[in-house]
């Protein structure tokens, strides 16, 4: 019954989707300015994300994170983002006999799934005058364009896009390098390192086991003498002590 209603998959890059959303309504019909430097410093149209669920959590590990891609690798932040879902209540699309492109005319749309991304976009956007033409420029997005005309079902899909399950920020780090490295050498030890959570080597007998948790735990309290502080600060040994702990920490591995 939802045959009639298309749908789009898009890698769109970041100065038009900044275009899109941004409130001069003259540069949101006017296709021609991807990219160009008349986007520098417009504001986001917050009325693009009335459905949305969020507003802007401006103290934020993933914004900053969505910052720190940008201004370091651009270039990937495609594979580095989960892109963002908008629904319309019509799209029309038309592809182009240039370079492959297509054009999507989509009216009364909302963006339900990624505002934190696109307020991130915006906000980098007007940190320097340069960003657009210097990083944003080489950056892309996965979007996802939805007709849906019942509001019902609008509804639901704000609603569904935004309430998946959260992931630990230890979790996040069980696919570094380091922490695959540190398996490794724990192993030849004969001491199973619970990297992951459910990660369980049933195949191979060890004389102890340790969770990445506590491992973090027994390094700030005894190389860097903070025992004091390792009980409640479970969340900063995989956020902000990071580095210091797993990686710049020479004595790891020794």
């Amino acid at each position: 019954d939802m045959s009639s209603n298309k749908s789009y998959i898009v890698k769109m890059s970041l100065p038009e989707l900044i275009r899109i959303t941004c409130s001069d309504i003259n540069l949101r019909n006017d296709a021609s300015k991807e990219g160009d430097e008349s986007l520098i410093n417009v504001h986001i149209d917050l009325n693009v994300l009335f459905d949305n669920v969020r507003g802007f959590i401006l103290r934020s590990k993933f914004n900053d994170n969505i910052i720190k891609s940008l201004t370091e690798e651009p270039q990937r932040f495609f594979y580095y983002n989960n892109g963002i879902t908008i629904i319309a209540k019509d799209i029309k699309s038309k592809e182009l006999r240039i370079g492959g492109k297509w054009h999507f005319s989509i009216s009364d749309f909302q963006v339900v799934n990624g505002g934190q991304t696109l307020r991130s976009i915006h906000k980098f956007n007007q940190n320097e005058e340069t960003n657009i033409v210097n990083k944003l420029s080489k950056a892309h997005i996965l979007v996802r364009f939805l007709r849906i005309s019942d509001e019902n079902l609008r509804n639901k899909i704000g609603e569904y896009t935004n309430s998946q399950n959260a992931i630990s920020i230890s979790d996040l780090r069980s696919l570094r390098s380091e922490q695959i490295q540190l398996e490794e050498f724990l192993e030849t030890h004969e001491i199973q390192y619970f990297r992951k959570k459910g990660d369980f080597k049933d195949s191979k007998s060890y004389k102890y086991s340790i969770g990445k948790e506590r491992l973090g735990q027994l390094l700030l309290s005894t190389m860097f003498g903070r025992p004091e502080i390792a009980t409640n600060k479970k969340r900063e040994i995989f956020d902000t002590l990071y580095d210091d702990l797993f990686i710049a920490n020479d004595k790891l591995l020794s």
